[in-house]
């Protein structure tokens, strides 16, 4: 149809009717009275339809104006959140109505196919969002929503906690639905008791018209308000080209439908309408089970984020203040009384009291603190009132990112999720060509069944499981790990994680504790107390590990000389002590060691430690060895690491021989740990590893953070660097690294779920497909059967033994 040439009146080329004169354009030949007529002409175009405009000029027949809710969205731009990362790369988050399946995934992230200047379109389903990036000189938000709208979705702007009211209200209409489509199937089934009836003893013909014209009657109203949502997703997955689960489902009903309708209107032949509204319900009450599933996995998430304050008191002008934590500033001061959780990150200002910080370290045992310390959101303040500086609040809190970096990651896609979501796009289409076989078959041999195995088997294969069970088994993974204190960025690192390969250490931190500590005294022993006293007011680190492991009970002496980074003269109660390296002592014209204190020197020295010599008037009497003491769970871990198919290595900056003393002690091999390593060898180190297969790096310091990014997976440890975090795929909470072995067995736990489910929905679609068409499974079964095997898969990956 082209646009009438009267320059009073120019009709839309889609729909006829008149096109307003602020539409009009001299760009295109077509002309539309709107943007949604716009693009249904162009995507019917773009089918190949061409034919269908002249079969409308032929017939005459009308056409309704596309449309969805009909919003315009211009505020749109101003109300969401939008950041602004260039010129040409904008991205907000808007929150969506109508999502309900996998498949409605697939749809909205074909928005860049559809809609010129969006980048990309990535969907959570079960928090109803969907995080947009486009190019504003291209196209505006208000576009892209219109675009959205028009394929069924209705948009508002993100805000926190929307998703959860958006899914309560979703929920709450979905079993409104359900409800209607009860009701209209009980009634739908005694008209249906009574035809049957009517087929053993007799009825009258007038009372026979009256049931089927009452059935026909109630099955369009079902069809129409609760089944209508199959239908509107099968328009939006046509006009995307996607293919989607409501396009066999809805290609069911309708047969069905208009089988039954046409019986009816002949007045003879069989009708389906108990089948479609038994079908209609069942499908809706699986639907809801499987939206239900898939919040419950999300939950631990949701929890672990509540577990932090919405609100703080802030001292204000004089004034305490109760006031929401996204209204509190940096820099402001927030009292937390005994009993309560810590709302902000924040240094302490005033108080002394002991925490909790078992939600950010997994640790249950109280932590005093004191003026000066950090305190981060989520620890509880168990004993007296605290007051706080605040440098964090609300969603800039360490927790609050930790919580929005595991949110995201539950979006990203892992390569297993991907060919899932293909095979069940192609497994649509390929129910879809099996239906047109079935229908030809049965033609040929019983035409009064073509319309009862069509359905049955439209009804009965359904790629839910596929596209379901996949992303679900990873989001109850990355929630159960949430609450243990292991943060993974997203399914694609648990499925990298289940391969065994090397995994490397950095030592400092890591392997150790990462500071130096008292190990062995050998000497006389009156000496702790007076030595502990001298080193009390030194900085220096190596002082600190001798005055806390010396632990003095009186005050510093008066008299003390310190060498920076030599050693220490004092005299203590009168006596003259000196303390430092040999080569200090030396040069102070202290005698050298007699055989006793260099067997205890050489023994420090073995165990990659330093021997610090005390030496009282001129003579050595005791050497204290100060070294980075192993952690006490490492042997254990590492022989866990190698039942598990792992390689240990260490990767270090320290010496070498430090390097292999700690090795042989932790149980590596003296020849896969290597000392010395600058930041630039350690990510050649990486480098080199890759084309052996899967490499994970441990590490905490900024200088691990390249080999962190270079490496398969990165796992950060608690206390770290923030650079090490940014750069890592997973960070334990706790400064322990004990958990390493239960997240390399729950990621293989979570890979072999993913192949199960998945090999099971293949053989049941496949089982339950041949019994369709064979007639063995009816309408009525199949619909019970597809959500029944949807909710059988789905519970499986929901209780998979991953971190529990």
């Amino acid at each position: 149809m082209t646009a009438t040439e009267a320059p009073a009146r120019i009709a839309c080329d889609h729909c006829g009717l008149p096109v307003p004169k602020g539409l009009r354009t001299d760009e295109r030949a077509e002309q539309f009275c709107c943007a949604a007529c716009e693009m249904a002409y162009d995507m019917i175009r773009a089918c190949g339809m061409d034919s269908f405009y002249d079969v409308a000029r032929t017939t005459g027949a009308e056409r309704d104006r596309a449309r969805g809710t009909g919003k315009r969205y211009d505020d749109l731009d101003i109300a969401a959140q939008v950041e602004r990362h260039s010129q040409t790369e904008w991205s907000t988050q808007l929150s969506i109505k109508g999502l309900h399946c996998a498949a409605c995934v697939w749809l909205l992230e074909r928005l860049p196919r559809i809609h010129s200047g969006v980048k990309e379109a990535r969907v959570s389903m079960p928090r109803a969002r969907v995080a947009l990036t486009w190019d504003p000189t291209h196209t505006s938000l208000a576009e892209i929503a219109r675009r959205i709208d028009t394929l069924g979705y209705e948009c508002f702007p993100f805000y926190e906690g929307i998703g959860t009211a958006q899914r309560s209200n979703e929920s709450r209409r979905y079993l409104v639905r359900i409800g209607v489509a009860g009701a209209i199937a009980g009634n739908i089934m005694l008209a249906s008791v009574a035809l049957y009836a009517g087929e053993f003893v007799g009825i009258e013909p007038l009372y026979e018209q009256l049931f089927r014209w009452v059935s026909l009657a109630l099955t369009i109203l079902l069809l129409t308000w609760p089944g209508a949502t199959f239908f509107r997703g099968a328009i939006a997955a046509l006009r995307t080209h996607t293919p989607h689960i409501d396009l066999p489902v809805s290609l069911g009903l309708a047969v069905g439908g208009i089988a039954g309708a046409v019986s009816t209107i002949r007045g003879s032949g069989d009708i389906y309408f108990d089948s479609i509204a038994a079908l209609t319900f069942f499908l809706l009450i699986g639907r809801w089970l499987q939206a239900q599933q898939q919040e419950r996995a999300f939950d631990a998430v949701a929890m672990t984020s509540a577990l932090t304050p919405r609100t703080a008191r802030v001292r204000r002008d004089g004034e305490t203040l109760e006031l929401p934590t996204e209204h509190i500033r940096q820099g402001e001061t927030v009292e937390v009384r005994g009993g309560e959780t810590i709302p902000v990150d924040g240094v302490i200002l005033e108080g002394l009291s002991h925490l909790d910080r078992s939600v950010m370290t997994g640790e249950s045992m109280p932590v005093g603190v004191n003026i000066g310390d950090e305190v981060n959101a989520g620890d509880v303040n168990l004993t007296s009132r605290l007051l706080i500086t605040v440098t964090a609040a609300a969603g800039m809190t360490r927790i609050a990112k930790l919580m929005a970096r595991v949110e995201d990651a539950m979006d990203r896609k892992a390569p297993m999720q991907v060919l899932a979501n293909r095979v069940a796009g192609v497994f649509v289409m390929v129910v879809i060509a099996l239906a047109a076989v079935n229908v030809l078959a049965w033609s040929l041999f019983d035409a009064s069944r073509v319309v009862t195995t069509t359905v049955a088997l439209l009804i009965v294969t359904c790629p839910c499981a596929l596209g379901l069970a996949t992303p679900l088994t990873f989001a109850t993974a990355l929630g159960r790990a949430a609450r243990k204190g292991v943060f993974i960025k997203g399914g694609d690192v648990l499925e990298r994680l289940a391969t065994p390969g090397t995994i490397i250490f950095d030592k400092t931190g890591t392997l150790t504790y990462g500071r130096c500590t008292l190990t062995t005294w050998i000497g006389n022993p009156s000496l702790r107390e007076p030595v502990a006293r001298a080193e009390a007011l030194c900085e220096h680190p190596i002082a600190r590990a001798l005055s806390e492991g010396l632990n003095p009970s009186a005050s510093s002496p008066a008299d003390v000389q310190y060498t920076v980074g030599r050693g220490v003269v004092a005299t203590v109660d009168g006596m003259l002590l000196t303390i430092g390296s040999e080569r200090f002592l030396r040069e102070q014209g202290i005698a050298p060691p007699n055989s006793e204190m260099r067997s205890a020197i050489e023994s420090s020295f073995s165990r990659a430690e330093s021997p610090i010599l005390i030496a009282r008037a001129d003579e050595v009497v005791a050497v204290a060895s100060i070294g980075d003491t192993l952690r006490p769970d490492v042997p254990e871990l590492i022989r866990s690491l190698k039942a598990l198919g792992w390689q240990p290595r260490i990767l270090s900056g320290d010496a070498q021989e430090s390097v292999t003393a700690i090795a042989e002690r932790a149980g590596i091999e003296a020849h896969h740990a290597i000392g010395a390593a600058d930041p630039e060898h350690k990510s050649a180190y990486l480098r080199t590893l890759a084309s052996n297969g899967t490499t994970v790096m441990v590490g905490d310091g900024v200088n691990d953070a390249a080999a962190l990014a270079e490496a398969t997976v990165g796992i950060a440890v608690s206390g770290g660097a923030e650079a090490s975090l940014n750069a890592a795929d997973v960070f334990l909470a706790s400064a322990e690294i004990d958990a390493i072995p239960t997240m390399l067995e729950g990621a293989t736990r979570v890979t072999r779920t993913i192949k199960s489910t998945i090999g099971f929905s293949i053989s049941y679609n496949t089982v339950c497909a041949t019994l369709a068409m064979l007639g063995v499974i009816t309408p009525l079964l199949a619909a019970i059967l597809m959500p029944a095997s949807s909710l059988t898969v789905l519970t499986l990956a929901r209780r998979n033994r991953s971190f529990n």
